[in-house]
């Protein structure tokens, strides 16, 4: 079966013109890895039966910003370069805000899920 995968790989390489030393296989010689140590990586990547960030910082938002701006702004979303975008009822409580910018995000560094967010940008909306 093996040889087989393997010279199907070389015609597809050759049909689209790719070297011979192009094709390798990362496996090959390798034992294969036990299911469960499969199941325990992709639990952990995937983050399967944990929180995700959304949930935690929408359960933790009144402590995050206080009661008061917790009802006049809320999260709108986490960018991939870890900056979350909270949209804010006026100009002025995005100007409290941004004098609380260091202790907010303080305050997100310690929830658990929360370690990837590293900037916050608030938008009057």
């Amino acid at each position: 079966m093996m040889k087989q995968n393997r010279r199907a790989q070389r015609i597809l390489a050759a049909f689209y013109g790719v070297p011979q030393h192009a094709i390798h296989d990362p496996w090959a010689g390798k034992p294969p890895l036990p299911a469960d140590s499969i199941m325990e990586v992709l639990l952990e990547k995937h983050r399967i039966g944990k929180p995700r960030t959304e949930e935690v910082i929408m359960e933790h938002w009144s402590h995050l910003v206080g009661s008061v701006a917790a009802h006049r702004c809320s999260p709108h979303r986490i960018d991939p370069a870890g900056v979350l975008h909270v949209v804010v009822a006026n100009p002025i409580l995005r100007r409290e805000l941004l004098f609380q910018k260091r202790q907010i995000l303080a305050r997100l560094s310690s929830l658990q899920g929360c370690e990837s967010i590293r900037e916050i940008s608030f938008q009057a909306g």
